[in-house]
């Protein structure tokens, strides 16, 4: 989808992929957010969370290396290292697993937080036969070939 493209580049969509990283990846840890985030050496399972996050931020949100140093106030390389570290210990299957889970709630929270951002813009959707209609107006079309379903409250 065209404009689903356009939502994951902008900033509101960054915020919205670090935060869900970080609050998903440090409920799997049983870490707190803020831990991930500190400055200095922690302790291994923060580090471990910590590098897990890096990886998803870099592989599901699609961020570059620099914005994800600026993130937790590290050098570019560092995150570099700890993407390789993870994608190295993913041969271990209980780890893939464990990441595996972790990105699949993270996909789903994001595109659940896509589809809000697309209700939020009240943009204009294309149907069928190149009619063009505001999201408003959806509820009141009516086409044999196509269904829509009216969400509350917009």
């Amino acid at each position: 989808m065209e404009m689903s493209t356009n939502l994951r580049q902008g900033h509101a969509w960054q915020e919205a992929c670090v935060h869900a990283t970080q609050e998903i990846v440090a409920e799997a840890f049983e870490v707190s957010t803020r831990s991930l985030t500190a400055a200095g050496r922690s302790r291994a399972n923060i580090s471990m969370a910590r590098q897990t996050a890096m990886y998803l931020k870099h592989i599901v949100c699609c961020l570059p290396l620099a914005t994800i140093a600026r993130i937790y106030k590290r050098d570019r390389t560092t995150v570099g290292y700890a993407i390789r570290k993870i994608e190295d210990m993913r041969d271990e299957a209980a780890f893939d697993t464990l990441v595996h889970k972790i990105e699949q709630k993270l996909q789903r929270r994001l595109e659940a937080l896509e589809f809000q951002m697309l209700l939020d813009q009240k943009s204009t959707y294309v149907v069928p036969e190149t009619k063009m209609l505001p999201v408003e107006e959806i509820a009141a079309y009516e086409d044999s070939n196509v269904t829509f379903v009216q969400f509350g409250g917009r």
